[in-house]
């Protein structure tokens, strides 16, 4: 299953799979880290708008890329006024694209091709959660299927982006210069 639909099969059920304690609690402190934050923000792998549940965005301020199509058909019934566009992350170019922010939440830079990695530009605040190694996501778990994610240990991580932190988050990793 390729990245554009392997999401697909779960986008009724996503939103409904984290109402849990330790859930809402994650969303919570992603919600302060983020808090503040300014300028325009691509949203990668936005999926059904966590983002935009988390923080208040404007809307001029925002644009969410997800591979999903089924993913953004939910997005847009909740955030009728943002714009997302379905963007494959094999085809994501993010040499090209003009944001200040770029944010990736809870494993989804995990499905960005490692080559595309390397071009983040340097200059511009980031704030992207891989999956541990060794982490078998919940969501995996949840919904009982497996979709094809990328690993990186934290020192392949400082490597890519060595003028950023790297913090240990739950079973992730972010990698930040907010």
């Amino acid at each position: 299953m390729n990245a554009e639909n392997q999401y697909d099969i779960i986008a009724k059920e996503y939103d409904s799979l984290f109402k849990d304690t330790k859930s809402i609690q994650e969303n919570k402190a992603i919600a302060e880290m983020l808090q503040g934050i300014s300028g325009t923000i691509l949203d990668i792998g936005c999926g059904t708008g966590l983002l935009l549940d988390l923080i208040n965005i404007r809307h001029e301020d925002y644009f969410g890329i997800d591979a999903s199509g089924e993913m953004l058909r939910i997005f847009r019934q909740k955030h009728l006024r943002h714009d997302v566009f379905q963007i494959s992350f094999e085809m994501m170019n993010i040499h090209f694209m003009d944001f200040s922010n770029f944010i990736s939440l809870f494993g989804s830079s995990s499905y960005i091709l490692p080559e595309a990695l390397s071009v983040f530009p340097r200059d511009k605040k980031l704030f992207l959660m891989f999956y541990r190694e060794g982490y078998h996501p919940v969501t995996y778990e949840k919904t009982k299927h497996e979709f094809f994610h990328y690993v990186h240990t934290k020192e392949e991580l400082q490597q890519l982006f060595p003028n950023c932190e790297i913090k240990d988050f739950s079973n992730y990793y972010i990698v930040t210069n907010l």
